[in-house]
């Protein structure tokens, strides 16, 4: 591809072709490249080692292409980031759905963020956690809340061993690893959060209405 780009050439259906001559310039929509490492590392070298839940085909070809005859780019450091499962895991489960309805709690056990804060500012505090992991936590009632929308992937989450539960506090701690104090207090603190309507890491008033019981955990990277 070489030359000046003056316009957009159409092929019709039936065999007409148009070709639309740009008076000022124009806008091409080349599609996703969130799917391609090396662009997003571009932008920020973090992305690079985070995988995507994007479709196979967003891997900016067309975008490459526009930019090696000169075509002015905008707003490609736009990243937005949800959390996922942990690289490798073929069957990651999703509880992260209802945000009143769940915690992020790092290896620790302890709670680093305000679940109801941006995707960057979430992003940005999940990555600087330890090994750049945290554990969704969300109780019994919210697992059954998720049956309409995520219920089968979780059921085989559940039997795969990449979710988990158990009957307390305590037992959740040691079936995931972390110390059975800083989780129950990160539990504690919250459920007092909401009867209380003011949270330590000043989560919303309107998503501190449901207390976490009896919990069922996962762990969450960034995609």
């Amino acid at each position: 591809m070489s030359g000046r780009v003056l316009g957009v050439k159409v092929e019709q259906k039936g065999g007409k072709t148009l070709y639309l001559r740009a008076l000022n310039g124009f806008v091409a929509a080349a599609g996703g490249f969130a799917a391609n490492d090396r662009l997003t590392a571009i932008h920020d070298p973090r992305m690079g080692q985070l995988g995507t839940t994007n479709h196979p085909g967003a891997t900016g070809d067309v975008l490459i292409d526009l930019v090696d005859i000169g075509a002015g780019t905008r707003g490609l450091d736009y990243i937005q980031c949800i959390p996922g499962g942990v690289p490798g895991e073929k069957h990651a489960p999703n509880l992260f759905t209802h945000v009143d309805r769940f915690l992020f709690v790092n290896l620790d056990g302890k709670r680093f963020i305000k679940e109801d804060a941006r995707r960057d500012v979430l992003r940005d505090a999940m990555l600087d956690q330890p090994k750049a992991i945290a554990w969704t936590i969300v109780d019994a009632d919210g697992f059954e809340q998720l049956k309409n929308s995520k219920g089968p992937e979780n059921e085989v989450a559940l039997k795969t061993g990449t979710l988990y539960y158990a009957d307390s506090i305590e037992d959740l701690a040691k079936k995931i690893g972390v110390p059975a104090n800083n989780l129950k207090e990160a539990v504690d603190t919250y459920n007092k959060a909401v009867d209380t309507k003011k949270d330590p890491l000043g989560r919303a008033e309107g998503v501190l209405v449901n207390k976490i019981i009896k919990a069922r955990s996962m762990p969450v990277a960034l995609r």
